[in-house]
């Protein structure tokens, strides 16, 4: 299994059902704390930097992929899909070396009570994420 998707399990067995959003904020976090303190990206992820907001190139069909995880679309009356997130309906087992959990861990322990605003302002905020959006716009 991929690195990338170990970590996915990792966080959806802590965070069981979440949109896209919410789960690549914690992904670029990880990748963040990690290039501080190693010097470079963790995962192979391509983010799309912006001044108020990213995203991760082809995410949700990357999650559409990984057996275990599902997708779940809210409709309205009439049918209309109105909200979807991903949910993890089978328990994957992953193990992550110790050096990612110590940056995983308490990223998750202080993303769980954030709403998408603050999670997404704790990000853009960053000195690190502003150096790498005036760089080139990805990471």
């Amino acid at each position: 299994m991929k690195l990338e998707e170990k970590l996915t399990y990792y966080i959806m067995r802590r965070i069981k059902k979440a949109h896209p959003f919410r789960i690549s904020r914690i992904l670029l976090l990880l990748d963040l704390e990690h290039m501080a303190k190693k010097g470079k990206k963790l995962t192979d992820f391509s983010y799309r930097l912006f001044p108020y907001g990213f995203f991760i190139e082809d995410f949700p069909a990357f999650l559409e992929s990984l057996p275990g995880i599902e997708k779940k679309v809210i409709t309205d009356e009439a049918g209309r899909p109105v909200k979807g997130y991903f949910e993890l309906v089978d328990e994957k087992e992953v193990e992550l070396e110790p050096e990612i959990r110590e940056i995983l861990d308490p990223i998750l322990e202080r993303c769980v009570d954030l709403d998408d605003d603050q999670l997404n302002s704790l990000v853009v905020e960053r000195e690190d994420y502003k150096k790498l959006l005036g760089a080139s716009g990805e990471a």
